[in-house]
């Protein structure tokens, strides 16, 4: 019941707020009926040109002219004739949209592994995979300097920063329709091997150099021109990866990888030491990468033309599939090389034993 009185010709505003639940995309109607009048001694008051009793569709006096022909913010009919209304209600109409989404992705173009010195290319598209058109589109490419350095790119970044490119807007003129893309080929330089990477969320693969792109502060438009605000869109991120190898690394005469009683055996044999001063061991596992040996181990005849043997366990380690060691090679110069050791994975053999 509405407080107060109402007087002739004057109006009672009531404001109603609704929220809608999960999932609501849809049209939806909702209808506002007078169900009864009364004046100041509560007694019933007639209306001449409807019925209040909550009910649609009924007319005045019970004709049913209305019915099934509702109109919005109409006050001047009764409902006694085929398609009029009757004014004691009125419809509000609300079409709620599914909220804004895209799909992004980001593909390495180029076979791997790659070499330092290589120039390799990577796809970013964006699909516009919602019901509303995008009109503000940034796009930010996160890199790692130290493995790649930028080359070029098929739309032009706005901003070009140390392991950082931006674009403001990828959206066209019109904005980014429904079901529509844009992509960008983004091209750039190897520059050190990968080997002791670890992985950078939300990559997830070791000893690869990553590259992600993030889109941040996206903005969809329901009405271009009309006068409902932008909405914001999810924040969404893709990675893709390189594995670059360094042709420069140490030359090894042989190497070895086993699984012992008391951890992992590794065995190398250099073919010169001119210009080494020493080895360190890495391991990844492929969910991360580590330095097993705490200490360097020195080079034997480090600045002779020789080469050298060597054995070094990995104590109580246990050596699964996948698994790759990596030997760091120190140089005199202060410089290192990574290569990665060959495994054989010692698996038990099971024979029948027959007594008779």
């Amino acid at each position: 019941t509405l407080p107060g009185v109402v007087a002739p010709n004057a109006p009672q505003l009531v404001n109603i707020v609704l929220t809608a639940g999960q999932n609501p995309t849809g049209v939806y109607t909702n209808t506002a009926e007078i169900a009864a009048a009364t004046d100041e001694n509560g007694n019933p008051l007639p209306d001449r040109d409807s019925t209040p009793d909550m009910l649609n569709g009924n007319g005045t006096n019970g004709n049913a002219g209305e019915a099934g022909a509702l109109k919005d913010d109409q006050i001047n009919e009764d409902g006694t004739q085929p398609g009029q209304d009757e004014d004691d209600h009125d419809q509000a109409i609300v079409t709620i949209l599914p909220p804004p989404a895209l799909e992004l992705t980001k593909t390495l173009e180029s076979p791997e592994p790659v070499r330092t010195g290589d120039q390799v290319s990577f796809t970013v598209r964006i699909t516009n995979t919602g019901s509303v058109t995008i009109t503000v589109l940034p796009l930010e490419d996160d890199y790692s300097n130290t493995h790649l350095s930028y080359v070029s790119a098929t739309i032009a970044p706005t901003s070009v920063q140390p392991s950082t490119l931006s674009w403001n807007n990828l959206a066209p003129a019109n904005g980014l329709a429904p079901g529509a893309s844009v992509s960008v080929v983004i091209v750039f330089k190897t520059e050190a091997d990968s080997a002791l990477v670890s992985p950078t969320p939300p990559c997830t693969q070791p000893g690869e150099a990553p590259n992600i792109v993030h889109i941040h502060n996206a903005q969809a438009d329901m009405d271009g021109a009309g006068p409902l605000p932008v909405m914001n869109v999810p924040t969404y991120d893709a990675c893709a990866t390189v594995e670059i190898t360094d042709p420069t690394a140490v030359q090894l005469a042989n190497q070895q990888v086993i699984q012992v009683s008391d951890g992992v055996l590794i065995r190398w044999s250099t073919v010169t030491e001119n210009d080494i001063v020493g080895f360190h061991i890495w391991r990844n596992n492929g969910s991360q990468v580590e330095q097993r040996s705490h200490e360097m181990i020195p080079a034997k005849i480090s600045g002779q033309s020789g080469g050298a043997s060597y054995e070094w366990v990995d104590a109580d380690a246990t050596l699964h599939a996948g698994d790759i060691y990596l030997l760091e090679v120190v140089h005199t110069d202060g410089t290192a090389d990574r290569t990665p050791l060959h495994s054989a994975m010692n698996m038990p053999v099971y024979l029948p034993f027959i007594v008779q």
